[in-house]
C-alpha cells in the first residue's frame, strides 16, 4: 500500500478567547493510498483512500475520487465521502472479458475538520499496471504451418525418435506443458490451472499435470481439431495440437535404384561382389517426407533354399539413431537428411557376374540363392533392433553370393 503524506493547508480561527484546538493534534495527518493491481489471475483491482490519523482523527471527515481507465479511456469513475472514518473507491475489472493491456487510475484525495475549518488536501494521485494474458508454454515444435505438433508411433507408446534433422531437435509422442500466469511481483496470483482437451478425432490426451500425449494420428493433413486449454480463475487459453504419425515409405522422385561394385570402405576399394542401393523416402500423413530420426530393421527367419555352401553367418540387422549421412560399410545404409537407402548385396571373393542378374550355371554359383527371408521388416521412431517403433516397410529378400535383391510384400 502506497501512502502520501498531504499538504496542510490551516485557516486560522478568528482572534478570541484562548481555546483547545482538537483538529490538529499529536501526529496528525491525512494519508492517501492508490493501487491497480490483481487480486486474483483475472481480476484487476484499482483502488483509491483516504484516512486521517492522530489523536483527532474522529474529527475529520474524508472524501476521495476515483477514474479509472483501461488503455487511456475512463472505464469507471466513483466518489466517496465518509463523515469521521476513511473513505475508499473501489472497481473490478476481468481482463479475459475487458481485455488485456494497460490499466490505471487518476485520484483526488480531501481530509476536512469538522471541529475547526481545518482542510487538507493534494492534486492528483495515480497507479498504472500492464495486464497480459497467461500462456501455455513448453509446447511442442511446430509443423509446416506453426501448429505444436507430436508424433504418434503405432504400437510402440514408449517409442521416441532420437533425431529430427541432422542438426539435432527432438520430437516426442508427449509434452510436459507449463503455464506462465505472466503476473507481477505486486499481483496475487493463487492456485493452478485446470487442464482438459478438446479433441473430436481422439489423437491426444491431457493430465492434471499438464502432460500431452498422443493416442493417435490427426485425421487429416493440417486439419486442426485437437486443442489442450488451461483454466484458472475463468481465464482459459488454448493450444492447437495436431499428431503427425509415419505412413509409410516409398521412392523419392528425384531418386533410383542402383547397383555398383561393392565398395570396401570410402576409399573406393570394390571386391568382386555388388552391392544394390533402394533408397526409401519416409512420409507422413500428409505425404511429405520427413527428417531423419531414428530407425531399425529386423530380420525373419532365414532359409538357405538348396544351398550346401555359402554363409556361415546371417545379414547383420541396422539400427541407427539418424538416417546415416555418410558411407557406412558396417551398417548396411547410406542416406541423407530426407531419405535412407538399404543397401542389400554380396563382397564375392571371385568372379565377374552381371550387376543384378547372372545366368544359369551350376549349382551354388551366382544364380542360386544362398540365403532368403520374406520378413524383411523396418521401423522408424526407435533405434533398437527388436521391431520397436512404427512399420513403414515390409520386404522379401534374397541374397546370392555376388549380389542381393528385394521386393516390397503384398
Amino acid at each position: 500500500m502506497k501512502r502520501l503524506l498531504l499538504a496542510l493547508a490551516v485557516l486560522l480561527p478568528a482572534i478570541g478567547v484562548a481555546q483547545t484546538n482538537q483538529c490538529i493534534g499529536v501526529a496528525t495527518e491525512v494519508l492517501a493510498h492508490r493501487y491497480v493491481k490483481r487480486t486474483t489471475i483475472n481480476n484487476v483491482q484499482s483502488q483509491a483512500g483516504t484516512w486521517v490519523i492522530g489523536s483527532y482523527a474522529g474529527n475529520w471527515d474524508t472524501y476521495v475520487q476515483q477514474t479509472a481507465m483501461y488503455e487511456g479511456f475512463q472505464s469507471h469513475y466513483g466518489t466517496q465521502s465518509i463523515q469521521n472514518g476513511p473513505s475508499t473507491v473501489t472497481f473490478n475489472d476481468t481482463p479475459s472479458v475487458n481485455g488485456t493491456g494497460t490499466y490505471s487510475n487518476s485520484n483526488g484525495h480531501l481530509a476536512a475538520c469538522d471541529q475547526w475549518p481545518y482542510t487538507m488536501s493534494i492534486g492528483t494521485t495515480w497507479d498504472i499496471q500492464e495486464v497480459d494474458a497467461p500462456e501455455i508454454e513448453n509446447l511442442p515444435p511446430g509443423d509446416g504451418e506453426g501448429v505444436p505438433s507430436l508424433w504418434y508411433f503405432e504400437d510402440a507408446p514408449s517409442a521416441v525418435p532420437a533425431h529430427v534433422g541432422f542438426s539435432g531437435g527432438y520430437l516426442y509422442q508427449y509434452a510436459n506443458l507449463t503455464y506462465n500466469k505472466n503476473c507481477l511481483g505486486n499481483d496475487t496470483c493463487n492456485g493452478d490451472p485446470t487442464w482438459s482437451e478438446q479433441d473430436g478425432e481422439g489423437s491426444i490426451t491431457i493430465d492434471s499435470n499438464g502432460k500431452v500425449s498422443s493416442t493417435g494420428p490427426s485425421d487429416e493433413c493440417e486439419v486442426y481439431d485437437a486443442s489442450v486449454e488451461a483454466t484458472l480463475s475463468g481465464w482459459k487459453v488454448d493450444s492447437l495440437i495436431w499428431v503427425n504419425a509415419p505412413a509409410g515409405a516409398q521412392l523419392p522422385s528425384d531418386m533410383s535404384v542402383s547397383t555398383d561394385k561393392w565398395e570396401i570402405d570410402s576409399s573406393g576399394e570394390t571386391t568382386a561382389g555388388y552391392m544394390t542401393r533402394h533408397p526409401w523416402e519416409l512420409v507422413g500423413i500428409c505425404g511429405l517426407a520427413i527428417p531423419s530420426m531414428a530407425i531399425n530393421e529386423t530380420f525373419g527367419s532365414w532359409s538357405e533354399p538348396g544351398a550346401t555352401s555359402g554363409w556361415t553367418g546371417d545379414p547383420v540387422e541396422t539400427d541407427k539413431d539418424r538416417f546415416p549421412g555418410k558411407f557406412c560399410p558396417s551398417c548396411r545404409t547410406y542416406g541423407g537428411e530426407y531419405y535412407f537407402e538399404d543397401v542389400i548385396g554380396a563382397p564375392a571373393a571371385e568372379g565377374t557376374p552381371s550387376p543384378i542378374y547372372t545366368g544359369s550355371g551350376p549349382n551354388y554359383t551366382y544364380s542360386t540363392v544362398i540365403k532368403t527371408t520374406s520378413d524383411q521388416k523396418w521401423y522408424v521412431g526407435d533405434q533398437t533392433p527388436h521391431g520397436d517403433g512404427t512399420e513403414i516397410l515390409d520386404l522379401s529378400v534374397k541374397y546370392y553370393q555376388d549380389h542381393g535383391t528385394s521386393i516390397e510384400n503384398p
